[in-house]
């Protein structure tokens, strides 16, 4: 729901440092996988309960995040790192609740409940860009109905990392909030089908 208006508001400072990066000879691939090894480090810092440190290093991931994609499409986005992009961001964002569980395993069957709706998110996310032409994309569910986005998933695990001892409800919570917007992608899914024309 989020994303969308977020990346018209941060277009202007992230072109302006993905300019920047491109004239240093630095290509998006590599910015994804700094981002990525910059949120494998927040994940280990939640699964030690250094929750401060944590929510640092994944705000960083998700600005390089943003970056990468602004990078992209100053030399030209490519299957491969749209992949990459949207498959080691949600793979980071899925990690986060699981060392919330290591921090604190009371919170486990939270923690399952909320990564099994994220993978939900990450799989109708991926099977919208990957099998929806773009006529289909635009007659899908508008963006304003998709509840559960990279953007709401971050600023929940701010809530979280703010206060940990509501992680369960807080995932609980979040993990319905992500069949529904996993719903609705399939539901939109079924209505703009069409029978494949063979190659």
């Amino acid at each position: 729901m989020l994303d969308a208006p977020l990346r018209r508001i941060s277009a202007p400072p992230l072109n302006a440092l993905a300019a920047s990066l491109a004239q240093m000879g630095l290509g998006a691939n590599i910015v994804t996988f700094v981002a990525f090894g910059v949120g494998i480090l927040a994940v280990i810092f939640y699964a030690f309960a250094f929750y401060g440190a944590g929510l640092t290093f994944l705000a960083l991931n998700r600005l390089l995040d943003g970056v990468d994609g602004a990078l992209a499409r100053r030399r030209g986005v490519t299957e491969r790192g749209e992949f990459l992009d949207a498959a080691l961001s949600y793979l980071v964002l899925a990690a986060v609740p699981f060392a919330f569980a290591l921090a604190d395993p009371q919170g486990g069957l939270a923690a399952a409940f909320m990564i099994l709706g994220l993978l939900v998110i990450a799989t109708t996310d991926l099977a919208t860009r990957n099998y929806l032409s773009d006529t289909q994309k635009a007659r899908s569910v508008p963006h304003w109905f998709l509840l559960c986005e990279r953007t709401e998933i971050f600023l929940i695990i701010v809530l979280m990392t703010l206060l940990p001892w509501a992680f369960s409800i807080f995932a609980y919570l979040f993990g319905a909030l992500c069949f529904v917007t996993g719903g609705l992608r399939i539901a939109s899914a079924l209505a703009v089908d069409h029978i494949k024309t063979p190659s």
